[in-house]
């Protein structure tokens, strides 16, 4: 019995013992094993991370854009308002009428805008809530009157908005209360206010749908639509074409107050085209209705003239949309095309295709969506009556399209059929190159320093958005350029008067030798003629000396003493002497000027040009050492080196203590189950 308890006593010990071992390697392993984890995963992190900096910054950095009929409205990340294209009655803001603008042109700078609208007219709300309009007012579509007003201008002061649509011909907007005002055209029922037909146009905004509060509004040409904040989708205005989506197609059916659509099902976005509609549900499917003409709704279905549908119909099922856009604004008459951003911002287009404005880099229709610019990711499109425009992620702005307006903003007025790049990089080529070529040049002369200092001032402008916000630095930079920009100013100005000096000396000595060629057949009144010829030539000379003043480092006055001389032994000759002795005299003169007066002169000016041209390649040094600093600003920076662990050995530890973690479990378990066999061989 004694035996067997100290047997019992020996194998509780033992099993409390094996636990306990059990436990140990556990608590281990399991501590090797969540370390080991943590630092792969950092190592990993740190590894696969690139440190590429933030690399060269862009000229503009867009979060929203815009495209009307013929214009674009832009709006930066730092809230400043760009406009470019058309500018029939004043739609881009600058306060002209000029034909168009074919880059993008600042408006109402000083003032920070949250959102735009273009269409046919333009629509902006200010960071706190004040709307400004402006453009094309012949049916009161701006809100003031019915004169066109081509700067923009605060309406319904005290009230302060959340959402704006500017149609074709009229005007929606939500205050930032829900509530949905409407003016402008509405022959058609598309103000929503019960009236139709030409008494229905009004300038005095009115309130739509009392007691409703909306969330998103779009102005089409004849049609609207509204999302209300629970979701509703709300369609007004013409039924032609199928167009509300309500199952009406005639061209005389027409709903002047808002209808609910597609009951049961909720919305987040919406757009009203010219003539078809687009609206993306709460759960991302994409729907479309009205017009298919240039397959515009994008179902692969009939297309061509009459061809529609009266009814939404779900596009591309499977795909969750997060953005759309469409044609709009363009009464009747443009193809319209369509563009959808998917929730993983992918760009899609289909429809209208004639200028390239569904950017696949072809002219065909599409009539199901393509997708444009696989890999680049887009947050937002926008369509107008021939061009599109489309923000990437990072803020890049691309357009492309019809451009017969300078609707594209990229400096022309050709087509493209690609995306273009808007906001660019800052461009050091084009400065770089204007310095090459006046260096070239065999003579500088005042049009090529000119033409350098407008590259110059566009360069400045340029550097100062893309360095924006380094402080010290850029404004050290601009001294710099300025210094250079002022000093070419003073050393252009002094060329052009250095050459204007030159022609005019030249001029002189061609007069003299045409004297010299002359003198020997003249007759005795053609010899007292040149008497006065050169007392005119002298006066003139006198005057160019003395437009030369300029010159502080060169003495003039022998060259004065000189004209003097002449002057005085051309009043001093001999009129009672013999032709052939007179015309000694004259000689003697016209002599003295070739070979010493004229080319004194000629060396005063020709040194000076010399000097000035030198001062000239010296500034250019001075602006290439500026854009080397530029260049140096701009780049991506270096890895900040770390300090302690770098990336790779953090990765090996991680591996090496998950490894140990892994070695005790296996060497605790083979313990363990060692002595178990050993306690059973006792």
């Amino acid at each position: 019995m004694e035996l067997d308890r100290l047997v019992g006593i020996g194998y509780n010990i033992s099993m409390r013992n094996k636990q306990m071992m059990a436990m140990l390697t556990a608590c281990i392993f399991m501590w090797c094993a969540i370390a080991g984890s943590i630092m792969i995963g950092v190592g990993a992190m740190r590894v696969t991370r690139a440190d590429t900096g933030n690399g060269p910054p862009w000229i503009l950095d867009f979060k929203h854009v815009s495209t009307g009929l013929w214009h674009s409205l832009a709006i930066t990340t730092d809230g400043r308002l760009f406009a470019w294209g058309g500018n029939a009655q004043g739609a881009i803001g600058d306060g002209t009428t000029a034909n168009f603008r074919h880059t993008p042109v600042p408006i109402m700078e000083g003032t920070t805008f949250a959102k735009v609208s273009a269409g046919g007219h333009s629509l902006a709300i200010t960071t706190d809530g004040r709307l400004f309009v402006w453009g094309p007012n012949t049916h009161g579509q701006i809100g003031v009157g019915t004169a066109h007003i081509p700067s923009p201008v605060h309406i319904m002061e005290g009230t302060t908005f959340a959402h704006i649509s500017a149609g074709h011909s009229h005007s929606l907007v939500i205050t930032t209360d829900g509530r949905l005002f409407a003016w402008g055209i509405g022959s058609n029922g598309q103000l929503g206010n019960g009236e139709n037909g030409a008494e229905a146009n009004t300038g005095t905004p009115v309130h739509i749908m009392p007691g409703t509060t909306f969330a998103k509004v779009s102005a089409g040409s004849t049609h609207s639509l509204g999302i209300a904040t629970d979701g509703r989708l709300f369609a007004w205005g013409s039924a032609h074409l199928g167009r509300l989506g309500c199952g009406q197609t005639a061209a005389g059916q027409f709903r002047a107050t808002p209808f609910h659509i597609m009951v049961g099902t909720t919305f987040s976005h919406v757009v009203a085209s010219n003539n078809h509609s687009l609206g993306i549900a709460t759960d991302g499917r994409l729907f479309a209705w009205g017009s298919n003409v240039f397959g515009q709704i994008g179902d692969g279905g009939t297309v061509g003239p009459g061809a529609m549908r009266s009814i939404p119909v779900h596009i591309m099922p499977g795909t969750m949309f997060s953005s759309i856009s469409a044609t709009g604004h363009g009464g009747t008459g443009p193809p319209s095309h369509s563009f959808g951003v998917t929730t993983d911002w992918r760009l899609f287009a289909w429809g209208a295709n004639e200028h390239g404005q569904l950017g696949d880099g072809t002219t065909y229709d599409r009539h199901i969506p393509v997708h444009i610019m696989p890999g680049t990711l887009f947050t937002q499109s926008d369509s107008g009556a021939s061009n599109s425009v489309g923000m990437t992620s990072d803020g890049r702005l691309f357009t492309w399209g019809g451009n017969n307006l300078g609707q594209l903003g990229d400096g022309t007025q050709i087509d493209r059929h690609t995306p273009t790049l808007i906001a660019r990089p800052l461009n050091i080529q084009d400065l770089q190159n204007m310095i090459d070529q006046l260096r070239a040049q065999a003579q500088i002369d005042r049009a090529a320093i000119v033409a350098l200092q407008k590259e110059l001032e566009e360069f400045m402008l340029e550097m100062q958005e893309a360095l924006r916000g380094q402080g010290d630095r850029i404004t050290a930079l601009e001294n710099r350029m300025t210094v250079v920009e002022n000093d070419l100013e003073e050393l252009g100005e002094e060329i052009e008067k250095l050459q204007k000096a030159v022609e005019e000396i030249e001029d002189i000595q061609d007069r003299i030798y045409k004297m010299q060629g002359d003198i020997a057949g003249m007759n005795r009144q053609g010899l007292v003629d040149m008497i006065e010829d050169l007392e005119e030539l002298l006066e003139d000379l006198q005057k160019e000396i003395d437009e030369l003043d300029f010159l502080e480092d060169y003495d003039l006055n022998e060259i004065r003493a000189k004209i003097a001389a002449l002057e005085l032994a051309l009043g001093d000759i001999d009129l009672d002497v013999n032709d052939e002795e007179l015309r000694t005299q004259l000689q003697t003169i016209l002599d003295e000027m070739l070979s010493d007066v004229l080319p004194v002169t000629m060396t005063v000016l020709t040194n000076r040009i010399a000097t000035v041209e030198t001062e000239i390649e010296q500034l250019l040094y001075e602006l290439e050492d500026i854009i080397a600093e530029i260049l140096e600003n701009m780049s991506p920076p270096s890895p900040t080196p770390r300090t302690g662990l770098n990336s790779e050995l953090i990765l090996y530890l991680g591996v090496g203590v998950l490894a140990v973690g892994v070695l005790v479990m296996i060497v605790g378990t083979s313990v363990a189950v060692a002595s178990g066999r050993k306690r059973s061989k006792s």
